[in-house]
């Protein structure tokens, strides 16, 4: 690569990452914080114990419909193993959980 093509891809990276930048910026101040802080302390409240994870998903699903984003929802089957590649161990971690 030339020294010349080299400092106009260097120019146009650094022309991408201040647009970037812009539209984050622009994104973040969209944002209703006090929405969020909201939606964040609801969604902590749920339970969601593995394997009963279904009412903190339905509350997620609830949220992104009132935002008018469409929600596809797949439905587990009853005998899934909600255990499938648990480590040795994850039942204590588990019952610390629930103790919290």
């Amino acid at each position: 690569m030339l020294p010349n093509q080299n400092a106009k891809g260097v120019i146009q990276m650094a022309k991408s990452e201040a647009d970037r930048e812009k539209r984050d910026k622009e994104i973040i101040s969209q944002i209703d914080q006090l929405k969020l802080i909201s939606l964040c302390r609801n969604l902590v409240k749920i339970p969601s114990y593995l394997g009963d994870e279904v009412p903190k998903a339905n509350y997620v699903a609830n949220e992104l419909r009132n935002l008018g984003i469409e929600v596809t929802e797949i439905p587990i089957p009853g005998d899934f193993p909600v255990n499938a590649g648990m480590s040795l161990g994850s039942s204590e971690v588990m019952e610390r959980e629930r103790a919290f």
